[in-house]
């Protein structure tokens, strides 16, 4: 009777610890017959040794550098990468190419069900040390956690090293035609397909035409302390996760000067702000702004200032700012806040909802909404849905107006007079032709086709 008793005192110990460890590695060839730890040894030596072997007659093996590779093995054992990162082109084709050819798994498991699982690989380079961890919560309903058990999620939570998605971003650059004056010449050049007399510009929309990023990178000073780094280079605050990333960063300027017809030794403007900005999705971004200043400017300014304030202001409305109070006897305080929160459910059109300035015209000023007026509250659409001529010559239409195209369709050739040379016309999307132009001479960037696109 004790015998029986010991018996089942040690099947139930067996039963409950299969219940908490419920998550199965996906199993290599030579791993099936594993279980519990040693299936997780085996699984990590098999993707370790693939990586070494694939190294080890490489010269690759000896380059300075640090890789991170996140990959999933899905229901099915089919594996994908997640995202990959590291400072060298090489290295990082060299690692692509070796995972591809890792060896097929058998699907992982929670709780007998086949599910996705996700690990990320780190590669210290010259090569020699590789951990292989499983990052992630398998990608399921979680079961209930019993009472006193630890709940895993925010230990799995996955960090991404941060790649500056800003500049691939729909959030706008903040807008100046001093700052402006960097790439317009590239966004005006003959053939680009956007809209320049509609301001500001996302970093999305300039870093099509101009390698903003690449030219911020050239900037960079020399910093060795951390506090020198983020200051200059980097930004204050960075986070990148699966789907989403944020930024966080001051801001200071001191700017002084001198009016010569004026009694006042000299002019300044002295600002401190926040900026952050960030993304939820692929679909969502938003930013905002804020700044504090004290400024003393040109007496004919101040006078314009002050000529501006409304009845009972005090003292004034600064242009381009707003409303100010008075500081100290000579000098306005001036708070501004600037906001911006995008939807863009398609690449071709992003619903915007903001309270800052908008500039319609492609010189210094314009007479309809200028960079001298106050933020204000909006609500704006953009889209783009032109096909241009990315050649001059004879256009061959291909298409019939009122027709439905899918991308990637042949819309139509530009041929030169004697037709031996064609350059196509391609659909970037899928919808209804609406608009086309009949001229049979075209010219470079000229509008061609108009796609409507279908939404619901």
């Amino acid at each position: 009777m004790k015998k029986i008793i010991i018996l089942l005192f040690v099947f139930s110990l067996s039963y409950a610890q299969r219940d908490y460890d419920s998550t199965i590695f996906p199993k290599f060839e030579n791993c099936k017959t594993l279980n519990g730890n040693d299936l997780k040894t085996c699984f990590y030596e098999q993707v370790s040794n693939h990586f070494y072997e694939a190294f080890a007659t490489d010269s690759l093996r000896l380059v300075q550098d640090k890789v991170h590779l996140l990959f999933d093995i899905d229901e099915k054992g089919n594996k994908s990468v997640f995202h990959l990162n590291g400072t060298s082109k090489e290295i990082k084709e060299k690692v692509l190419e070796t995972f591809k050819s890792l060896p097929k798994t058998e699907a992982g498991t929670l709780e007998g069900n086949p599910n996705k699982q996700r690990f990320t690989i780190v590669l210290n380079f010259p090569l020699e040390k590789l951990v292989v961890e499983q990052k992630s919560v398998p990608q399921s309903a979680l079961k209930e956690i019993k009472a006193g058990q630890e709940h895993p999620e925010f230990e799995n939570l996955v960090y991404l090293p941060f790649e500056t998605p800003m500049y691939e971003s729909r959030i706008q650059m903040p807008f100046s035609h001093q700052n402006y004056a960097l790439f317009d010449a590239w966004l005006n050049q003959v053939g680009t397909n956007n809209h320049t007399a509609s301001k500001p510009y996302t970093y999305q929309d300039i870093q099509k035409y101009f390698d903003l990023k690449g030219h911020n990178e050239k900037l960079m000073k020399k910093a060795s302390s951390w506090l020198s780094k983020k200051w200059w280079n980097e930004n204050m605050v960075k986070i990148q996760g699966e789907g989403y990333w944020f930024t966080l960063d001051p801001i200071a300027d001191l700017s002084m000067g001198k009016d010569f017809n004026s009694a006042v030794s000299y002019t300044y403007q002295n600002t401190r702000g926040l900026r952050v900005q960030g993304a939820l999705g692929k679909n969502l971004f938003f930013s905002t702004n804020i700044y504090e200043s004290q400024g003393r400017f040109a007496d004919y300014y101040n006078q314009l200032a002050i000529s501006l304030r409304p009845a009972g202001g005090n003292p004034g409305i600064v242009p381009g700012i707003g409303i100010a109070k008075e500081f100290k006897t000579d000098a306005f305080d001036m708070p501004l806040a600037e906001a911006s929160l995008l939807y863009a459910p398609s690449k071709f059109i992003d619903l915007e909802l903001g309270y800052n300035r908008n500039f319609l015209g492609d010189g210094y000023r314009s007479l309809i909404l200028s960079d001298g007026a106050s933020p204000y509250p909006f609500v704006k659409i953009n889209k783009d849905v032109w096909i241009r001529a990315n050649s001059s010559g004879l256009f061959h239409m291909n298409a019939n107006n009122g027709a439905f195209v899918n991308e990637g369709d042949l819309l139509g050739v530009i041929c030169n007079p004697f037709g031996d040379i064609e350059h196509k016309i391609i659909s970037t999307t899928d919808g209804y032709i609406f608009g086309v132009n009949k001229q049979p001479v075209v010219n470079e960037g000229d509008a061609l086709i108009h796609i409507g696109i279908e939404m619901s």
